[in-house]
């Protein structure tokens, strides 16, 4: 994937943002700590599959994969959380290693309001062959006032 995303610790402001803007892979803490973390502060629990096994839920893996925006911009203050859908496309267990990509797929000015638009993929680490399974599909919105980036 090319990149004109900044360095991995740098964080750019909004006025960077352009449509096809890729930004680095970025690692997912599905760790039981986040996922039970993220549950808790919607009143959630954990669920299970059918084996007892526990999988980390669509509403969580949505959560996270927007937060990797958050990991290379700074959002402005007044920012909004406006959308967000997900397609899981197979079970993905509580600890599994995952890295997310995305992309912006849209910037745009209405109303007063600047919309961000991401689309995101989240794959599994690669294995011992090299080879890696996609997990989920997505994308997300985020707003904020026009002019405050």
């Amino acid at each position: 994937m090319t990149s004109s995303a900044p360095e991995p610790n740098a964080r750019a402001g909004l006025e960077t943002l352009h449509p096809g803007q890729e930004f680095t892979p970025t690692p997912l803490d599905l760790s039981r700590e986040a996922v039970v973390g993220l549950l808790d502060s919607i009143e959630a629990t954990l669920p299970r599959d059918e084996n007892g096994v526990e999988i980390v839920p669509p509403s969580v893996m949505a959560s996270l994969s927007l937060g990797v925006l958050l990991q290379h911009v700074s959002l402005p203050l007044g920012s909004l959380h406006a959308s967000q859908e997900i397609r899981v496309l197979s079970p993905i267990p509580v600890g599994a290693r995952a890295l997310c990509e995305a992309v912006v797929a849209n910037v745009s000015n209405r109303a007063g309001l600047t919309l961000v638009s991401l689309d995101f993929n989240v794959e599994s680490y690669p294995d011992e062959a090299g080879g890696s399974r996609q997990l989920a599909t997505g994308a997300g919105t985020v707003m904020f006032p026009a002019g405050t980036e």
